[in-house]
């Protein structure tokens, strides 16, 4: 990694951190900020929310291995709740990136962008107590689902769930080969 000539020259001036979060939902890109002022990076404009608690220890390996980090968010307000519910939103990817800040150049060009951390949403917890709400979402590496086999699998078991008067799969089990469906 290149670390660029005018941040190398400001690393002994304080700084200032924050996150840009951007979470690609099925059918909205919510990209906030926990800074106190609007972020334009990489094409779009992050908002300041207070909906963004915390963000967890994002931890980096030179192995390859699931790495999990959670983003908490208020759900006071039900808008990340709703958009979890709405729909499935399991496996929708998210970027965390740090920014850096340097006390006479805020909101200015010469800020560091760093991305941290790209990962899909691989569950979430909603708990409510009598001073707080929150949602976290666990947000896994990549690597999440790398032994995951491609493909469809149907059992005679897994269709009679869905379709219990369906016997088409009832015999599947005696196939010996991939079927190869569509194409050439």
């Amino acid at each position: 990694m290149t670390i660029p000539a005018n941040v190398a020259n400001n690393l002994n001036k304080p700084f200032e951190l924050c996150y840009l979060i951007k979470i690609e939902f099925s059918g909205l890109t919510l990209s906030i900020t926990d800074a106190p002022f609007e972020i334009d990076h990489d094409g779009l404009t992050y908002i300041p929310s207070d909906l963004l608690v915390s963000v967890g220890d994002i931890k980096n390996s030179s192995e390859t291995k699931v790495n999990t980090t959670n983003l908490a968010f208020s759900s006071v307000d039900q808008t990340i709740v709703a958009l979890m519910l709405a729909n499935n939103q399991i496996g929708r990817d998210v970027y965390i990136y740090q920014v850096y800040f340097y006390e006479d150049n805020l909101r200015q060009s010469g800020t560091y962008v760093e991305e941290v951390s790209i990962g899909e949403i691989s569950g979430f917890t909603n708990a409510s107590e009598r001073d707080s709400s929150l949602i976290s979402l666990s947000i896994s590496s990549l690597y999440a689902d790398w032994e995951r086999k491609a493909g469809r699998v149907t059992s005679n078991s897994s269709q009679q769930l869905y379709y219990p008067n369906d016997l088409g799969m009832e015999w599947a089990n005696a196939v010996q080969s991939d079927l190869k469906w569509g194409g050439k």
